[in-house]
């Protein structure tokens, strides 16, 4: 389970961009206290706690608007969206972000 992450890839590369895309490799401190450098797609999916059966993504949006100290958008422009994964783990603390299966809670 992700403890606390990086917010934007900088170690990787020479292109900055915000962690919750999927193509960022950013890294992440464990809760067992290991540190890891992942790449964002492949943590497990999120999940809004409301609704534990939903099967779709959670996305949300992603903008910059302009603001100079947040991290730019892969190909350029100033909003996308982005799929929630460890900042919102299935099962909370007792979910899997890296490395396992993910709670289904009645999902196939």
């Amino acid at each position: 389970k992700v403890h606390y992450n990086d917010d934007a890839q900088r170690h990787t590369s020479r292109v900055r961009m915000f962690a919750g895309f999927d193509q960022a490799q950013v890294t992440f401190l464990m809760f067992d206290a290991s540190a890891k450098l992942n790449r964002t797609g492949d943590a497990n999916l999120g999940w809004l706690p409301i609704q534990p059966a939903r099967e779709t993504p959670v996305q949300v949006a992603h903008t910059i608007n302009g603001e100079p100290w947040l991290d730019p958008i892969p190909g350029g422009g100033t909003g996308a969206r982005f799929t929630l994964r460890y900042d919102t783990t299935r099962g909370g603390l007792r979910g899997v972000d890296f490395g396992g299966e993910m709670i289904r809670y009645g999902l196939p």
